[in-house]
């Protein structure tokens, strides 16, 4: 079970309908599909029943809603802070944000962003990138940053904002953000060990993180995939037709050929139809 499964079912029982959900999430209906179809597989429950053109929740559903709504902070409530903060009201903004941003550059953002606002009272808390989601689930903070992993990343391999130039420290956070299922992670990590940037990761470990990138629902990433295949070495492409067919939506040969069947099988394990 991942978090984009549960936003997807949230957002089917809110609006009821898959298409809707798939344009809040800003991914295909085929997308949203699957994320349900994989999450019901992960719980072992039945949450929807299709009576003609309707879709209805199962009593399962509408009980583990009541507790979705109760653990998860969505976009609308941060938009809420967002707005508030643009208008410089007087409250309380709690972050929680991993330890490296909290003893690192977030303290400077923060200074900056306070001297603009005096009126609002901040709270840093340093912790787990893997306790972020629970705080903010359980209303301890109001934001955090842990896909934030990827721009720190970028950060340090740029050299900016008073980082040292430190490509070693950012391919280290690039990797912890994919691990952390961040998509455009995934697929950049895929595309260092590639190049052969990652120590001790093979063009198996780029395939199953491509998969995976795939499997997110990101449109950017099957867009790049299609439309610049060679971009990747053989052997990646190789280990990546491997993996669309361990996972039953290749059956072609394991050539590195990037053609029409391998192009309709990574559009079929992205959500679309064919």
């Amino acid at each position: 079970m991942n978090l984009r499964q549960v936003e997807a079912f949230r957002l089917v029982m809110l609006t009821g309908k898959m298409t809707a959900a798939a344009e809040l999430m800003a991914v295909t209906q085929p997308a949203v599909s699957r994320l349900i179809r994989d999450f019901e597989i992960d719980l072992k429950l039945k949450l929807f029943e299709r009576r003609g053109n309707q879709l209805i929740p199962t009593p399962e559903a509408t009980t583990l809603m009541r507790e979705v709504e109760r653990a998860y902070v969505g976009l609308n409530r941060i938009r809420a802070f967002a707005e508030e903060i643009g208008r410089q009201n007087a409250g309380m903004l709690r972050i929680a944000v991993m330890p490296a941003l909290a003893n690192g550059i977030m303290p400077r953002y923060l200074a900056r962003f306070l001297k603009a606002r005096p009126n609002i009272h901040v709270s840093l808390s340093g912790i787990p990138s893997t306790m972020v989601i629970e705080a903010i689930g359980s209303g301890q903070a109001d934001l955090g940053f842990a896909d934030a992993i990827n721009d720190l990343g970028f950060l340090y391999y740029q050299g900016a904002e008073g980082l040292p130039r430190d490509p070693a420290r950012a391919i280290e956070l690039f990797v912890r953000a994919a691990d952390l299922r961040h998509p455009q992670a995934m697929f950049n990590v895929a595309a260092l060990i590639d190049d052969g940037l990652v120590p001790g990761k093979t063009p198996e470990d780029a395939a199953a993180y491509l998969y995976k990138a795939l499997r997110s629902g990101v449109a950017d990433v099957l867009d790049q995939l299609t439309s610049r295949p060679t971009m990747f070495k053989p052997q990646t492409r190789r280990a990546l037709q491997a993996e669309l067919q361990r996972n039953r939506f290749y059956a072609g040969a394991i050539d590195g050929d990037i053609g029409a069947g391998t192009q309709r099988s990574m559009r079929i394990a992205f959500g679309q139809t064919q």
